[in-house]
């Protein structure tokens, strides 16, 4: 066709210029987003408060409602601000919000997955993650949770090479990076792992003290138990600090100084205190301990539900342990020399 073709009202196919209401918006999410993504100390209310500016100053943009809804997922799992009810609640309003406004949105139907995911409604979960990725086939958020499904299904190469690929698109993302970190240790791949930490530590230099615990599981698995040691004043948490002495202990040959960090730990309610007892089990004593420990930790999540963040998520999450057996390629084998 010779000539140039109208669209719409305009002489050129370049879109109408966005309105001040939502350029301010657009700006204020990608603030928003910096935060979310770095996830230094108080970044997530930082991230709220701006996706909180941005819904009211442009109601209809649906990335604003999309933000909310990631940080409504940290405040129920992470800092515990929002009850279940609460976070149910609050998470539907925003994520129907955003798909309502634009249904060709990635972003939407992946908040919509991980939200079927938690209740359990595997189904529509994966529509929506199928969905996802027809509109976007490197949207990060979506082959990050599809790479997730093949770690728990057991492909777990697969699963490391799809998460690099999510670092290889996302590179500045501290969460993407850190679920790399996790896969990497879980599957005992120490050097790589160590590598992704130095990296992260260099990209986002403000969250180097917040480290401490995936450093600990990295020197303890090397062999450096010394290390750990100097580590462990700076985890916050009790159950975590016993679980390591006692392994650092052991590869020590501090029998009976382990032996009474286990005995601490035992003391120790909930769910978290229950997956770290079991690990340690399993580091020291070379036992499988994967089926009971899961047990353990359900038991004791229905007798004290809420006494850790997250406790339902951990208990799935269970599978990226480095210590808890995960057959002969995954745990600590008796033929393992220290260190390996």
């Amino acid at each position: 066709v010779a000539g140039t073709v109208k669209i719409g009202p305009w002489d050129s196919p370049e879109p109408p210029p966005a309105s001040p209401a939502r350029a301010a918006a657009v700006a204020l999410v990608e603030q928003g987003d910096l935060f979310y993504l770095r996830r230094a100390e108080g970044d997530i209310e930082r991230a709220y408060e701006l996706y909180l500016e941005a819904v009211a100053a442009d109601p209809d943009y649906a990335e604003a409602w999309l933000g909310l809804a990631g940080v409504y997922t940290q405040q129920h799992f992470s800092t515990r601000e929002l009850d279940r009810e609460e976070y149910r609640s609050l998470y539907v309003q925003a994520t129907e919000r955003a798909l309502a406004l634009d249904p060709g949105l990635p972003e939407a139907h992946v908040r919509q997955a991980q939200f079927y995911y938690y209740l359990g409604e595997n189904d529509l979960a994966i529509d929506h993650m199928e969905r996802a990725l027809e509109l976007e086939p490197d949207n990060v958020l979506a082959l990050g949770m599809h790479a997730s499904d093949l770690f728990d299904r057991g492909e777990r190469e697969q699963s490391a090479r799809l998460m690099q690929r999510v670092v290889e698109l996302d590179p500045y993302s501290a969460v993407s990076r850190h679920n790399l970190v996790i896969t990497l240790l879980a599957m005992h791949r120490l050097n790589d792992a160590e590598i992704e930490l130095e990296i992260l530590k260099t990209v986002h230099p403000s969250l180097a003290d917040s480290r401490a615990l995936e450093y600990a599981f990295l020197r303890i698995l090397q062999g450096r138990p010394d290390e750990v040691l100097e580590l462990l004043p700076e985890l916050d948490d009790k159950a975590d600090r016993l679980a390591l002495q006692a392994m650092a202990l052991s590869d020590l040959g501090e029998v009976a100084e382990s032996q009474a960090a286990l005995s601490e730990l035992a003391k120790i309610p909930g769910a978290h205190a229950r997956l770290r007892e079991g690990e340690a089990a399993a580091y020291i004593h070379e036992t499988d301990t994967r089926d009971r420990t899961v047990a353990a930790m359900r038991e004791a999540y229905s007798d004290v539900p809420g006494a850790y963040p997250g406790e339902e998520t951990e208990i799935e999450d269970s599978v990226y342990s480095p210590f808890l057996a995960l057959g002969d390629s995954y745990g600590r084998d008796t033929d393992r020399e220290p260190g390996e």
